[in-house]
């Protein structure tokens, strides 16, 4: 929190994330970015300042964000943690090394850092200062450079850049983290307005589409609902045994049962606890829901999303029924509410 605060309305550069010793590191980013320190008490129990900060954050090193939070919780990732601070697969950094060979010009970059560090900040900040009148016109003006960064990202592909940068209907999250590098490409495009950064703009829009691409290409960037599909499909791929066949074999044994497969309505019916193991953390309604939407779902009630059977040897219950399909390809999403059973078996569903 002190460094953060230290570091309030410019950069904070964390170098090498993953020697950090800190338990639970998910909370670590979410404190980071949500940018207010925690509620204290002081000796006379009255409250005391919170710390608070503003600051793009940005860490090297080895292993992702994703990876750390993984290795230090042993729990899923969240969508919100994942662009909170954004992981960009870098590759090799320098792919222009202006004649030299590529060590040699890292080398002369750093020296060069070194040597110039605190010289651009000022000036910029100096420039914007004297553009606009006032704190209000400059936020004005910023949200509609924004707005309009936003919308040179999103355009199609054209002839000068042949694949369309941002895929049509990204989700929400993804959304929100993309404004951050509209933010990036507009302040580039300023200190090359007022002469700070000796560059072109097409260098500041290639930069830019570089990180773009890689940060969407990445595989595990998906939103949470996405993960815990995954989640529960992978569930009944590897726990069959757990499930009891109704047409089956009855001498055997299943141990640590989740629930049932139905073989002539081609269903798995699993209880309350076997669905939330499956979803292992996530929000089982929330999947449900959208397991319902997707067409996977079966439901006896409109209202409900669980489906009411008998299984033999038990009392009528209320079950997720997934479909088969659901493991093997998309199921019709213009089945999903309240399927009926076939003639053949009229007492299992109600």
């Amino acid at each position: 929190e002190g460094l953060a605060a230290a570091h309030n309305d410019t950069g904070l550069y964390l170098d090498e994330i993953g020697s950090s010793t800190a338990k639970g590191f998910g909370s670590v980013v979410y404190n980071l970015a949500g940018g207010q320190g925690k509620a204290v008490l002081d000796s006379n129990r009255n409250l005391k300042e919170q710390r608070a900060w503003r600051a793009l954050i940005l860490s090297t090193g080895e292993i992702s964000i994703r990876q750390k939070i993984e290795e230090e919780s042993g729990h899923n990732v969240r969508a919100g943690q994942m662009i909170r601070i954004i992981d960009i697969p870098a590759g090799n950094l320098v792919e222009n090394a202006h004649g030299h060979t590529s060590e040699a010009y890292a080398r002369e970059l750093k020296n060069r850092c070194g040597r110039y560090f605190g010289t651009a900040g000022p000036a910029f900040v100096r420039a914007l200062v004297n553009t606009y009148s006032d704190a209000q016109e400059l936020s004005d003006a910023i949200r509609i450079l924004i707005g309009r960064e936003m919308t040179i990202l999103n355009q199609p592909a054209s002839d000068d850049h042949p694949v369309q940068l941002i895929p049509p209907n990204v989700s929400p999250e993804i959304g929100r983290a993309l404004l951050r590098f509209a933010l990036v490409r507009l302040a580039g495009n300023l200190a090359i307005q007022y002469g700070i950064l000796p560059l072109t703009h097409k260098d500041v829009d290639e930069a830019v589409r570089w990180a773009i691409t890689r940060f969407l290409d990445d595989a595990h960037l998906m939103p949470d609902v996405e993960r815990a599909i995954c989640k529960v499909r992978d569930f009944l791929l590897r726990h069959s045994a757990r499930f009891e066949v109704i047409y089956g074999d009855d001498t055997y044994i299943v141990r640590d049962r989740v629930g049932w497969i139905d073989t002539q309505r081609r269903l798995y019916l699993m209880t309350d606890d076997g669905f939330s193991e499956a979803c292992e953390g996530y929000d089982p309604k929330q999947v449900a829901t959208e397991l319902s939407r997707r067409g996977m779902l079966v439901r006896s009630e409109s209202n409900r999303l669980k489906y009411k059977t008998k299984v033999p040897g038990h009392e009528r219950m209320r079950l997720y029924a997934i479909k088969m399909e659901f493991v093997e390809g998309e199921a019709d999403p213009e089945t999903t509410e309240a399927e009926g059973p076939p003639e053949a078996n009229p007492e299992l569903p109600f």
